[in-house]
């Protein structure tokens, strides 16, 4: 696997140089961990995929959201017929 990550910037600050050192840090014990350990591959699973999952998902939310609403407005309307009628007599 071959990652790479571009930082854009004038001057490297000091939170960078720490975030910098200690991805690198990581990734040795990483390294020496895959040495005995594992053999590291990528996700197979394809990004289009998981977008498709993420707005199915949301738009469950959505119509699940939508329905509450209605039903809620639908009780507060029988909620004002019943007090009213109470008041009326």
């Amino acid at each position: 696997m071959n990652g790479q990550v571009i930082l854009y910037a004038d001057t490297v600050t000091g939170s960078m140089k720490e975030a910098i050192d200690e991805v690198d840090r990581r990734r040795k014990i990483q390294e020496q961990y895959n040495i005995d350990n594992i053999n590291p591959k990528s996700i197979e699973r394809e990004i289009a995929e998981s977008i498709v999952d993420y707005e199915i998902v949301k738009e469950d939310s959505i119509d699940k959201i939508k329905k509450i609403i209605r039903v809620r407005r639908k009780l507060r309307r029988k909620l004002n017929i019943l007090i009213s009628r109470l008041r009326n007599g």
